[in-house]
């Protein structure tokens, strides 16, 4: 069962990117990945992720990608783990529409304590991704232990809303 769901998300997701790089006549997609975390008071606290999906390189068996991160605001990336060679601040003009993402992951979290909703920015318009439980399978340690450490205080598990 997991093969055939695995298999087939790999080829939706493929056949996804190539309808929208046809949209954005050809450039890379930027995936614009927002990890929600729903706080006991009903509020969200949020890391947002900005990866312009480059192959920089391999470390194991592990692709290496240009991204940065903001933790709980859209403006400045943490320098607790982004790449120095991806300058983000191209993207701050997309601020009203980074803004509308955010309020749309956070209307899609309405069940749930955390997730990570994807989007994509084509063309001026707004395109859903997906919503995942277990991004990268609980098994990306890109992060480094600092900032591990803080995102683990902002999940506020609630068994009795599942």
């Amino acid at each position: 069962m997991g093969r055939l769901e695995l298999g087939g998300r790999s080829r939706l997701c493929t056949r996804v990117r190539r309808d929208c790089k046809q949209l954005g006549n050809g450039e890379a997609l930027i995936d614009y990945k927002f990890h929600m975390f729903k706080q006991p008071d009903g509020s969200f606290q949020y890391m947002f992720y900005l990866n312009d999906d480059l192959n920089i390189g391999y470390q194991g068996n592990q692709n290496i990608y240009r991204y940065q991160l903001f933790v709980n605001q859209l403006n400045q990336p943490t320098k607790l783990a982004s790449h120095a060679n991806f300058d983000a601040k191209v993207h701050q003009h997309q601020l009203p529409a980074l803004n509308q993402m955010l309020d749309f992951s956070k209307k899609l979290m309405t069940e749930l304590d955390y997730a990570r909703i994807d989007w994509y920015y084509i063309d001026g318009k707004i395109y859903f991704g997906e919503i995942t439980l277990t991004p990268s399978a609980g098994a990306n340690f890109r992060y480094g232990e600092q900032l591990d450490k803080e995102l683990g205080a902002m999940w506020h598990y609630n068994p009795s809303s599942h």
